[in-house]
């Protein structure tokens, strides 16, 4: 389905405004990061350094070799994550103006078994539910400016500038493992994965001008878009796995995600845009754009990541490291519109109007971390870096009006530290997730400054800095029902 309205009330000759209204609400995206979720008890504790393979079914994603090696549970049941993300986007909306996101989180990360094989003591086959995203991130401001008659008798006038922000994604991944121990030493394995990929996202922004002397509105600028798009894919994740004494080697490869085009992968996308009378204070003239197109055709590109980790247990220590590296994804379009008449293309020079595009460059994030046993407690600790994907997509693609989702270049770090308890066959896990990143220039930064002095938000030039604090409560619980070498 598709509605379009374009009227076009005079000679639309800049833009300047226009470009600003549709280049500013849509920067925030959670969606550019890989290693955000750990899995499993220890594997999280550790910071997911956990290639070189974890004593539990957590395997079956970070390692599907592993789980051959390893001594694995018919059933486990971890971990519950409680988290707390603090988002601030210092002077977004102006001087002392700051725009947060504050947000707590409660999902499963893992439920992972194992089933038994009658044919081979060599063979284990495993399967595992769990949620690589659950991100909740939410915006909102408000600002009133006064503006007194000038020598050229304009009126006394209010200016109220406003805008509302949010995105949800969520991802939930389903996993069959098949893992074979080729000897004492060396195990082969792979997990196939069926992954489900939601993305909502809106915005709202408006300014109105509002003459004092009889409240009249007198000048409406506003932005309201929309999408929502569903994906089912499938990828394969394999491994293999080297243990000699203290020593334990991984390495994994996982695929691009493979898009199946069922009938669950379909979107919505809508967009407005409302200037009306606003030439009168910042030169641009009268436009109405209005398109809402359902049932598109959605797609959602993952790279293809290789891993690598090691292992050295001491009497009563373990050291692990883990390095990640994923290739860049060229830029693609989320959503298939249809595209918009010839009025549109006339009124914006371009046919972006609808257009949805996403893509990353390649990264490496590292992962280290450390376990110390004293009877039947272990402290556990890591630390591991979660650069951001980030690609800059408008100046790739030279267009200031597409919509572009993405979090932004700053990167993010995270220690975690926590304790375990073991006995008999149930493990306990519990501890701090603590991620961060270094306060910096917001990516977004010449486009929120401009905006607000355009729209009187601030007399000053004020450079928009982005921070994020995120604490994540562990809790895991696993019951081994059996246990294997």
């Amino acid at each position: 389905m598709s509605t379009l309205t374009q009227i076009k009330f005079g000679g639309y000759t800049g833009g300047v405004l226009l470009i600003y209204f549709l280049s500013y609400f849509d920067l925030f995206a959670q969606n550019h990061y890989y290693n955000t979720v750990q899995y499993g008890g220890t594997a999280s504790l550790i910071s997911g350094a956990a290639v070189s393979g974890t004593p539990d079914n957590a395997s079956i994603y970070y390692n599907p070799a592993a789980t051959a090696i390893h001594r694995v549970q018919d059933l486990s049941m971890s971990s519950n994550l409680y988290g707390i993300t603090l988002l601030k986007v210092f002077n977004g909306a102006g001087l002392n103006q700051d725009f947060n996101s504050n947000k707590v989180n409660l999902f499963p990360q893992l439920l992972a078994g194992r089933i038994p094989s009658k044919k081979s003591d060599r063979l284990f086959i495993g399967y595992t539910l769990l949620t690589r995203n659950d991100n909740v991130v939410e915006f909102n401001a408000r600002n009133n400016i006064y503006k007194p008659s000038s020598v050229d008798n304009t009126p006394d006038t209010l200016a109220v500038a406003a805008f509302d922000w949010e995105e949800q994604l969520t991802e939930q991944w389903g996993g069959l493992n098949l893992s074979y121990r080729l000897n004492s030493n060396w195990a082969i394995g792979g997990t196939f994965f069926l992954a489900y990929r939601q993305h909502k996202f809106s915005s709202r922004s408006f300014v109105r001008i509002v003459n004092l002397s009889n409240s009249i509105t007198i000048g409406t600028g506003e932005l309201f878009q929309r999408f929502r798009s569903n994906t089912l894919g499938m990828l394969l994740k394999l491994g293999v796995h080297w243990k000699q004494g203290p020593i334990r080697l991984g390495g994994t490869i996982t695929t691009p995600k493979l898009n199946l085009d069922t009938f669950i992968d379909k979107g919505t996308l809508e967009r407005e845009l409302l200037i009306l009378n606003i030439h009168e204070f910042f030169g641009a003239n009268d436009i109405i754009l209005i398109d809402r197109q359902e049932k598109l055709k959605t797609r959602h590109k993952q790279p293809w990541e290789i891993a690598f980790g090691a292992a050295y247990q001491l009497k009563r220590t373990a050291l692990y490291f883990s390095v990640n590296y994923y290739t860049a994804v060229s830029i693609y379009t989320l959503l298939d519109p249809k595209p918009p008449s010839d009025i549109v293309e006339e009124l914006l020079s371009s046919t972006d109007f609808l257009s949805v595009r996403d893509g990353a460059r390649s990264i490496t994030n590292i992962s280290v971390g450390a376990e110390h046993r004293y009877g039947s407690f272990t402290l556990l600790g890591g630390f591991r870096t979660n650069l951001s994907n980030y690609l800059d997509i408008r100046n790739r693609i030279g267009s200031e009006i597409v919509i572009a989702p993405g979090v932004g270049r700053y990167n993010l770090y995270y220690l975690t530290a926590g304790v375990g308890f073991q006995k008999g066959h149930n493990s306990v896990h519990i501890g701090i997730d603590y991620g961060f990143s270094k306060k910096s220039v917001a990516p977004f930064a010449d486009d929120l400054t401009s905006i607000n002095n355009f729209f009187g938000f601030q007399e000053s030039e004020v450079s928009p800095e982005v921070k994020l604090n995120q604490i994540n409560l562990i809790l895991s619980f696993t019951h081994y029902l059996k246990t294997g070498d």
